[in-house]
């Protein structure tokens, strides 16, 4: 999957959507056909796929192209492919500033008029001591994004980016910047993948400053006679100075020792602006053979502290937003609510017991079966968890269960009652099993209480980051028969769940009675 699909994907299942109207019926419709194809490539039926799709992240991305071409054969004017164009449109400006700003930089700072030399710390500042400050921020900023993963956006630096390609998206700006809005709460799905395009994005300027720098340097020493001089007003002797450069010059002084300045040439090239002569009385041309020493040490320095680094961290961002992307989850509540109307759970069909069944025993015999890849029937082996009075009734919320999601309820668990340590116990046993889905059954009337939603947080922690959680409320109909709670409660559970920010959580109908 590219960005430009992740981006026409979020696009579709964002709040406020033709994904909860009757357009995008139309769509999943059309697309039907394709997720069938693709999920039969694999040897699943229908009920199968929709099991297989919480664990099978490449059947998921799969499924969800299908969506996404038929959306874009509705709509070819979807955002995605503008965000790339417009990404790839801000690189390209990018470099054109790196570039002119390297040159330019370069240019003057290496400026010599045939009376006063070029002063080699003027050099070193611009293209030594701030490419070190960079590398400091750099390590700074992958270090953020280990500690902040759910950043608010992206950092300064990435601001002037991130605006530009706002402006860049034309007509459908507006829209766009709604759907960052909309987006907020899923940040944190998509945070590696929004800062290392940025930070790959940012490193291309980089790499053109430095490269043009260096292209401008080579070029003056070769096409001009440079003297090049320190100068200071610090007390610092000649040795000092030579100390200061064969440190900084140790990244490369093992395979190019001529690009580290002796002590005669940093002696002979000290500079003193009254009376604008050199230390030793040497004439701009006597001192010229030994000053030249520098220009070795300068490309050097601006290779190995400027263009190396920055060509590093491109490639490495470049790496990084790709596995990104390639590890964007795409399970998420919006990606299931999609899965859920593309691919329909078919209601099972309902038989006599089997011990009102009357004939012969079958007679045993060897079978294969259909396919090659045929899934455990019912399906994926999934939590159920009963809350409060619910409890008692387990055995047939878990039938209803597999009817609603073709998934296996295989782990049940009675929580919410008077006892603490049931709960307690609960959990332990969901973080050992580890499920790949959890659903939890509150009776209908029940309140999402303080006590309900910090059991629902303690769940996340034990089931593990990006497993959904699917809550359910059951009306409890004379007794023996289940239903779904009114609108109006599920509307009050929608908030409350809302604010745990949490989004593999969401709330789902129970879509059968029994």
């Amino acid at each position: 999957m590219k960005l430009a699909d992740l981006v026409d994907l979020e696009w579709l299942l964002r709040e406020d959507s033709a994904a909860l109207g009757g357009v995008a019926d139309d769509v999943l419709a059309s697309a039907r056909p394709a997720a069938l194809r693709a999920c039969a490539e694999r040897g699943l039926d229908q009920g199968a796929a929709r099991s297989r799709l919480d664990v099978d992240r490449a059947l998921r991305e799969a499924v969800a192209l299908t969506v996404i071409e038929a959306a874009r054969g509705r709509d070819p004017d979807l955002p995605g492919r503008r965000v790339a164009r417009a990404l790839e449109f801000a690189a390209w400006l990018l470099v054109v500033l790196g570039l002119l700003l390297g040159a330019g930089a370069a240019r003057v700072v290496l400026a010599y008029d045939g009376t006063t030399p070029v002063n080699v710390l003027h050099f070193a500042t611009v293209f030594g001591a701030l490419q070190v400050v960079l590398l400091v921020f750099l390590v700074v900023f992958l270090a953020r994004t280990q500690v902040a993963r759910a950043s608010a956006g992206p950092g300064l630096l990435h601001r002037p980016v991130a605006w530009l390609v706002h402006r860049l998206l034309g007509a459908r700006g507006r829209a766009a910047a709604e759907l960052l809005r909309t987006l907020r709460s899923r940040r944190s799905l998509y945070a590696g993948v929004e800062r290392w395009t940025l930070f790959a994005l940012v490193q291309r300027f980089g790499v053109a400053f430095n490269g043009a720098a260096l292209g401008v340097t080579l070029a003056l020493v070769t096409g001009t006679d440079l003297v090049f001089s320190w100068s200071t007003t610090l007390r610092a002797e000649a040795a000092d100075v030579h100390r200061l450069a064969t440190m900084i010059a140790t990244p490369w002084s093992w395979c190019w020792p001529e690009a580290v300045p002796s002590l005669d040439a940093v002696r002979a090239s000290q500079w003193v602006r009254m009376p604008g002569a050199f230390v030793g009385d040497g004439t701009l041309v006597s001192v010229q053979p030994l000053a030249a020493e520098w220009w070795r040490f300068l490309v050097a320095l601006l290779v190995g502290y400027g263009l190396v680094p920055r060509g590093a961290a491109l490639v490495f961002g470049a790496w990084r937003a790709r596995r990104a992307l390639a590890r964007s989850g795409l399970d998420h509540a919006a990606c299931h609510v999609m899965f859920d109307r593309l691919l329909p759970v078919r209601v099972a069909w309902s038989g006599p017991e089997p011990s009102s069944v009357r004939g012969d025993e079958p007679r045993a015999a060897t079978t294969s079966p259909a396919t090659a890849h045929a899934p455990a029937a019912p399906g994926t082996a999934i939590a159920l968890l009963a809350w409060g009075s619910l409890a008692p009734r387990l055995d047939a919320l878990a039938r209803l269960v597999v009817k609603r999601f073709a998934q296996d309820p295989r782990t049940t668990l009675a929580v919410g009652g008077a006892s603490l340590d049931a709960d307690r116990a609960a959990l332990r046993r969901i973080g050992e099993v580890r499920p790949p889905r959890a659903v939890v059954t509150f009776a209908a009337g029940q309140q999402p209480t303080a006590d309900a939603l910090a059991f629902l947080r303690d769940l996340r922690v034990a089931l593990g980051a990006a497993r959904p959680i699917v809550v359910v409320l059951v009306d409890q109909k004379d007794g023996a028969r289940f239903g779904d709670a009114l609108a109006e409660e599920h509307a009050i559970w929608r908030r409350s769940l809302g604010t745990l920010g949490d989004a593999h959580l969401w709330l789902e109908t129970l879509g059968v009675s029994g």
